[in-house]
């Protein structure tokens, strides 16, 4: 249940940052997810 959390956290951050200093939202949403997935213990191999 806390990783979509985490998932809404992330997809939060990268809209509103993506919409108040026009970057792409890859790139905040990219590593974000980059740091979720290996803090959840992820296989990179999926």
């Amino acid at each position: 249940m806390m990783l979509y959390v985490w998932f809404v956290i992330a997809g939060a951050f990268a809209g509103v940052s993506a919409g108040l200093f026009g970057v792409g939202g890859g790139m905040i949403i990219v590593p974000a997810l980059v740091w979720i997935f290996t803090a959840y213990d992820f296989s990179p191999e999926w």
